[in-house]
């Protein structure tokens, strides 16, 4: 499949065999409220890990994982309520109308040419583009994981939930806050803020962050104040790729 990020940085939709998943805009969310945009999130991205599915059910269900696409199918055939919301989540991204087939429980898409069935393997690449294109990196990295055994598993599940009962201290920043500070400090308008993809927006902020930290070395070094011994050059390239341990 073709790169992810460089498309999601130049703001085009991006095709998963059924249809284009289209980016996410600044001024979109603002339309449709910030809160109900993450609800979308939420319900398109659902933690099933902090369900407890036994072994049995997944033999009664004829699968050998059970993943949010599981969930959103079996939560849409039972409730009503439930089932707009996920079709309204997926409209939302996929910008044309999707259905429910409730007879052989899926998810499609139709137009003069047919229908197009949302399976598990479309569904995990748009999952994987929906983590992307928000920056949700904890869930970016969480995908990469690859447990060595069913006991490392539990293990890291278990940790989940524990967490899930602990309150995370509140963050600092939001998407308000970011739009604010691109704003101002990347010399943008908020009508070039507005048409801008939520990709694009995060992307930006945390460029801006790497070049006041480059020009900060740079000060440093004419000033005498650092070695430039000890500084590489990638630490002094504003292009560098942004890794999120620094964050």
């Amino acid at each position: 499949m073709e790169d992810i990020s460089l498309k999601l940085l130049v703001g085009r939709p991006i095709d998963i065999g059924i249809g284009k998943v289209h980016p996410a805009r600044i001024k979109d969310i603002v339309e449709m409220s910030e809160q109900k945009y993450n609800q979308y999130l939420n319900i398109l991205l659902f933690d099933v890990d902090l369900l407890d599915i036994s072994k049995e059910q997944l033999k009664q269900m004829n699968v050998d994982k059970f993943t949010t696409y599981h969930f959103l199918l079996l939560q849409s055939y039972n409730n009503e309520d439930f089932k707009q919301l996920t079709i309204e989540a997926f409209e939302c991204f996929f910008k044309e109308k999707v259905y429910f087939d409730e007879e052989n429980l899926l998810f499609y898409l139709a137009d003069i040419s047919g229908l197009r069935y949302l399976t598990l393997e479309h569904y995990k690449i748009f999952r994987k583009i929906l983590i992307k294109q928000n920056y949700l990196k904890e869930l970016e990295e969480e995908e990469e994981l690859i447990f060595g055994n069913e006991l490392a598993r539990k293990w890291y599940i278990d940790m989940k939930k524990k967490e899930k009962l602990h309150q995370k201290p509140k963050n600092n920043v939001d998407l308000q806050s970011i739009i604010s500070a691109v704003m101002w400090k990347g010399y943008k308008s908020i009508e070039e803020i507005l048409n801008m993809t939520i990709y694009q927006l995060y992307d930006g902020y945390y460029r801006l962050s790497i070049i006041d930290n480059c020009n900060y070395l740079n000060q440093g070094i004419y000033h005498g104040t650092i070695s430039q011994k000890d500084i590489s050059q990638n630490d002094l390239n504003w292009a560098k790729i942004i890794k999120f341990n620094d964050y």
